[in-house]
């Protein structure tokens, strides 16, 4: 029995030294070649070949393929798979792109400088076939013509078709009108302007009565523009309450109001 026994392993152990070898080691991002999908035997001394999964390549000094030795074992797997690089994603004029790599399923995001606007997609994948889309690119940012006033006159870009970004439109007014607010308007980065237009409009304040115990120093005359000041002053043993200087307002009044001048105690 013992005898039997030991002749069972003998002829078992032949068979593993000198028999075909079991399936091939995987490949981790890879298979075996198509044409060996499909063995269910592998004799001594078959060769066989792998391939990377689509977005890896060999990566460099790796060996294909492995050999079934008279052991029935395979020869070590010296294959590996990398994932692919797809490389620069673009360069963009005006701008630039953000990506912390640039292999197998990194995103590569596009951004344009101040006063430029992004056109098109802005990013790009990496994918088995390379970056998807296509490069963006940046338009300089530019503003609408400035709104029409009436009696004055809206600005027209110097030099230029349009108004791109960081230029300055400034108003103007028909003789005789004032203008109320901001004349200049700076175009901004998001293609708007960064404040409302001004007003054209007649302004005249009637000169007021000097104040009791006091006189106008300066800024004589029947009437005042808009902005036009006068100066106050109290008569000697008098001291002035209020602001010693008013201006026209927008509204044909003088702010702040006239002072007075009340005697020193």
């Amino acid at each position: 029995m013992l005898a039997r026994l030991i002749l069972a392993l003998m002829v078992i152990w032949v068979a593993r030294v000198t028999g075909d070898c079991d399936k091939p080691p995987q490949l981790d991002n890879g298979a075996l070649s198509d044409q060996f999908l499909s063995w269910t035997s592998f004799p001594v001394r078959t060769r066989v070949t792998y391939k990377c999964h689509i977005g890896y390549t060999f990566a460099e000094g790796s060996s294909r393929s492995v050999i079934c030795q008279q052991d029935s074992t395979w020869t070590p797997l010296q294959a590996k798979c990398e994932p692919i690089n797809c490389g620069n994603p673009g360069e963009i004029l005006n701008g630039y792109y953000e990506a912390d790599a640039t292999t197998l399923g990194s995103k590569a995001v596009f951004y344009c400088d101040s006063g430029y606007r992004i056109v098109g997609r802005n990013y790009r994948m990496c994918e088995a076939s390379g970056w998807t889309g296509q490069v963006p690119t940046c338009e300089i940012v530019t503003c609408g013509d400035p709104p029409p006033i009436s009696n004055g006159q809206a600005p027209k870009p110097a030099g230029s078709d349009s108004w791109t970004h960081g230029m300055v439109a400034e108003y103007s007014c028909n003789d005789g009108y004032s203008l109320i607010g901001t004349k200049s308007l700076t175009c901004l980065e998001d293609g708007t302007w960064d404040k409302n237009p001004p007003v054209c409009k007649v302004v005249e304040c009637p000169r007021p009565d000097p104040p009791e115990n006091g006189y106008i120093e300066s800024g004589l005359g029947p009437k005042y523009k808009y902005q036009e000041e006068i100066v106050f002053r109290c008569s000697k043993g008098f001291e002035m309450v209020g602001e010693s200087i008013v201006k026209c307002g927008e509204d044909n009044i003088f702010v702040p109001s006239p002072p007075i001048c009340k005697l020193r105690e």
